[in-house]
């Protein structure tokens, strides 16, 4: 897990639910207001799960110019 060697144990172990797809949203590019880019990824990922364990890996992918 190149790149999340920073996180706790228990986000970099946490397990995505099967059949997880990252729900398609409005990417965060700056020039959008980033307190409703952080509430729309919270809802859309509390559908999945609700400890949030999931929230910090999938979290830079909702950034426009990431992978």
């Amino acid at each position: 897990m190149e790149g999340l060697a920073h996180l706790s144990p228990e986000i970099r172990e946490a397990v995505m639910p099967l059949g997880f797809k990252m729900l398609t949203f409005m990417k965060y590019t700056g020039k959008n207001d980033l307190e409703d880019h952080i509430v729309e990824f919270q809802s859309q990922l509390s559908f999945y799960q609700s400890n949030g364990n999931i929230y910090c890996p999938a979290f830079p992918v909702s950034f426009s110019g990431s992978p």
